[in-house]
């Protein structure tokens, strides 16, 4: 093998190293972009969870007062 032939492999394995870098480089970026719209996802879905849960609390108080007020005690909420 020449040297001029040698010189050009090891510039093209150069370029392909230098390609494959920029596109781990683009898809980490991708990877962490997702990651960022998830969590933000993820917190939003927990905030209305946590909305829900007090709705849920808040209604079955009333519907004890609601009883307590009518005499009513036949109704028996269920456990969450």
């Amino acid at each position: 093998m020449s040297q001029e032939t040698a010189k050009r492999e090891l510039e093209t394995a150069e370029a392909e190293r230098v390609v494959s870098e920029s596109r781990l480089q683009l898809e980490i970026g991708a990877l962490s972009e997702n990651l960022n719209t998830v969590r933000l996802e993820w917190a939003g879905t927990t905030q209305k969870l946590d909305t829900a849960s007090q709705e849920i609390e808040n209604l079955k108080g009333q519907i004890t007062r609601l009883q307590v007020k009518s005499g009513d005690r036949c109704y028996e909420p269920s456990t969450m």
